[in-house]
């Protein structure tokens, strides 16, 4: 797949994540439940030493929206120590400019299928509604998008298209790259994850189809054999980015004489 000549890795340990809606979520979608939000800290909690920066999240309202807008004022306080990545979720055009003052970065996870929205999101947004936010983020803010493949089934099909939207219609230089993890005790407890084939092949469709594309690995996947596989699929596949790569991975990169940049924060802040 060609000589690789750098990779950046990052093991977040300087990042902390905060959702401004602690454990609910309107939408309960789901691949999450709400279980990914018990996993955060709260506005008012205790930020350890040698943090960073912070992600804002938390759980969308029935519209979409992650109402970190409510927050402002607190989330302005935490941006004069700390760099500040934020899960806005659908917003109107006046939202997102006062969104493009308050944060660093927005990552935004993009979906084009329908079937997605209205059925793993519960949602009756449509793509359109998902163009447009992004559409006014992107004229305000740094925004970085995330694809998480194999949501739809376990399969990998319309990430093809989604990236051909990002990168042709938006401009985007980076896109983040997540796998759909089947988390116990969420309606899609029992859904199939890609293969790994299925994974090599957008990955090597990747590389030949957008060489200029800054490529990122991010924190979800599933661990085991499987992450150390995909790790290195991402590797040898020109990807610019692997968050907590395994150690497989690390060692396949210093094997290859590939020069080895480390971080401690968010892929998105590299």
């Amino acid at each position: 797949m060609g000589r690789i000549k750098y990779i950046h890795f990052t093991d977040l340990s300087a990042n902390y994540s905060i959702s401004v809606t602690g454990k609910n979520c309107a939408l309960n979608c789901q691949h999450c439940n709400k279980k990914f939000l018990g996993s955060m800290g709260s506005l008012d909690g205790i930020i350890k030493p040698g943090i960073k920066s912070i992600l804002i999240s938390g759980g969308c309202d029935i519209s979409g929206k992650v109402p970190i807008l409510r927050f402002a004022k607190r989330i302005n306080e935490l941006k004069n120590k700390y760099k500040i990545n934020a899960h806005a979720g659908l917003v109107s055009k006046s939202e997102a400019k006062v969104i493009g003052s308050l944060v660093d970065i927005v990552s935004f996870d993009f979906v084009c299928k329908r079937e997605i929205i209205r059925e793993i999101y519960k949602s009756d947004k449509k793509p359109l509604d998902y163009y447009c936010s992004l559409t006014w983020l992107q004229k305000e803010s740094t925004v970085v998008p995330h694809l998480t493949l194999g949501l739809w089934r376990g399969r990998i099909d319309w990430e093809y298209k989604a990236v051909n939207i990002l990168v042709n219609k938006f401009n985007f230089p980076k896109i983040v790259f997540n796998i759909f993890i089947p988390l116990p005790g969420t309606e899609l407890a029992n859904q199939q994850i890609p293969t790994i084939k299925s994974i090599k092949d957008f990955f090597i469709y990747l590389k030949e189809n957008y060489p200029k594309l800054d490529k990122r690995l991010g924190c979800m996947r599933s661990g085991g054999l499987y992450r150390s596989k995909v790790d290195q699929l991402a590797l040898l596949s020109g990807f610019n980015v692997i968050t907590k790569p395994s150690v497989k991975t690390v060692l396949l990169a210093s094997r290859t004489d590939c020069q080895i940049f480390w971080h401690d924060q968010c892929c998105v802040f590299i």
